[in-house]
């Protein structure tokens, strides 16, 4: 939308400035009393659209970074709730992961992998990657649980990048506080 928006500006913008050397007495260029009052006006219509432009590109990266849904499973008789992809793979998240204790949680998947590497990088940066290599599941029906134990160094928003079989099957994004 911001990105829309922008453009609707230089549009206008453009229009503005072919006017000005096009038909420069047109009903059009009358609006603006003095030369002062255009160059004023092509100034603010700039900075609008660089401020929708640069609202546009921000909003793609934050976007990157936006806390993955929450759904209900079941693990055996147990409800749980997990964070991910609805039938890919996720990480059950029953309680917030808290800085600097450990948490143990469980990574699931809705197809059979010999060995998931886990990847957890922070946004912002900050702490060193936390990587981890699961190769043992704790049940054998769908969906499959691999049981896992991560100790967070900092409170933020982390990114775990789930890689099986040199593919990335999915980045779940949590917060820990």
């Amino acid at each position: 939308m911001f990105l829309v928006l922008g453009i609707v500006m230089l549009i206008t913008l453009g229009i503005f400035i072919t006017l000005y050397f096009v038909a420069p007495h047109s009903e059009m260029m009358h609006a603006f009393e003095t030369k002062k009052s255009f160059v004023i006006t092509q100034i603010v219509l700039l900075g609008v659209a660089t401020y929708f432009f640069g609202a546009h590109f921000n909003g793609l990266h934050e976007a990157e970074w936006r806390e993955s849904w929450k759904y209900p499973a079941t693990i055996g008789s147990e409800p749980v709730t997990y964070a991910g992809s609805k039938t890919n793979v996720g990480i059950v998240i029953n309680e917030r992961p808290q800085t600097k204790e450990l948490y143990e949680t469980e990574i699931l998947t809705w197809a059979l992998y010999k060995e998931l590497k886990l990847e957890a990088t922070r946004k912002w940066g900050g702490a060193d990657p936390l990587k981890k290599v699961l190769t043992e599941r704790t049940n054998e029906k769908v969906p499959y649980s691999y049981p896992v134990t991560f100790q967070f160094p900092k409170e933020g928003t982390w990114k775990i990048s789930i890689i099986a079989d040199g593919n990335k099957l999915n980045e779940i994004i949590i917060r820990v506080d």
